[in-house]
């Protein structure tokens, strides 16, 4: 008997980590034919990338979201076909945007998300869209690394997961716009580095400061003015073992907050508003 095919659409890791532990863990996708066509920054995650040839000649398409337009094209795609399609929310962030393309709010047949809080941000602002909760594999995948892996190490480590303040539409294709872009993040970061140095989070000697980079700000690794690139986390570092390795969370408003904080690990916030995610992290420091 022939097996069914799923096809897998992701652009930013976060949302492409959580896409590639469902597909693999789920108990129904043991049935399908599974293709991954990741881009950009999620391309690390595998080995051997199939080839997406714009034809979409599958039974299922699952797709992660970002602010770019490669989900949404397969999607759209997908919808004209009537193949059906489910969206995966890996995130709590510009729910609006995620499925708007061309000006055209895009319906897929089902929206997956992984947590409670994201399901009732999903259930408001897609109202007519099913909705469901999944498991989240990805954390359960963390729960039982973290529970074999030994720490040998007396040092902590503490990392920030940084995040940039914006990333326009279209500013890859406009360079002086793009150049006054990485300006303005690398004064933005260095201010939240010199912050997070400042707390008593850092002062003792025992911890050790890590700054994991968003991948849209990896070019500060070959900025000669950015002085705190002795602290970046190495390049390529896969973002389940970080998270694996993490004994301080701190970050503004990303994914991997809600993560660490289910994995028991202290976590905090440099922004104030967080809670209205209502989600409560043990202590927020204050806004910068």
């Amino acid at each position: 008997m022939k097996k069914k095919s799923l096809a897998l659409f992701a652009t930013d890791v976060g949302g492409a980590i959580q896409l590639f532990y469902f597909a693999t863990n789920f108990p129904k996708f043991d049935e399908y034919k599974k293709f991954f066509f990741f881009k950009g920054d999620s391309k690390y995650l595998l080995k051997k990338n199939s080839i997406f040839n714009n034809n979409l000649n599958f039974d299922l398409v699952i797709c992660a979201t970002s602010m770019n337009d490669y989900e949404k094209k397969v999607i759209n795609l997908a919808i004209k076909k009537k193949i059906e399609n489910w969206v995966m929310l890996d995130n709590w962030t510009n729910y609006e945007k995620r499925l708007v393309f061309n000006g055209k709010l895009l319906i897929p047949n089902k929206l997956l998300v992984t947590d409670f809080y994201a399901k009732k941000l999903a259930i408001k602002h897609y109202p007519n869209v099913k909705t469901k909760q999944v498991p989240n594999y990805l954390l359960q995948s963390l729960k039982i690394v973290r529970k074999n892996n030994k720490k040998t190490n007396s040092i902590k480590k503490v990392i920030f997961y940084s995040s940039p303040e914006v990333y326009p539409l279209g500013i890859d294709n406009n360079e002086k716009k793009k150049i006054k872009w990485q300006n303005a993040e690398e004064s933005n970061l260095t201010r939240e580095i010199e912050y997070i140095l400042k707390t008593n989070l850092i002062k003792n000697k025992t911890r050790k400061l890590i700054v994991r980079l968003h991948p849209k700000m990896n070019y500060l690794r070959n900025k000669s003015s950015f002085k705190y690139k002795h602290i970046i986390e190495r390049y390529g570092k896969k973002m389940e073992n970080t998270l694996a390795q993490t004994d301080i969370s701190i970050g503004k408003d990303t994914y991997a907050l809600f993560l660490t904080k289910s994995l028991k690990i202290p976590t905090y916030s440099i922004v104030r508003g967080v809670h209205k995610r209502e989600l409560t992290f043990p202590v927020s420091l204050m806004e910068l």
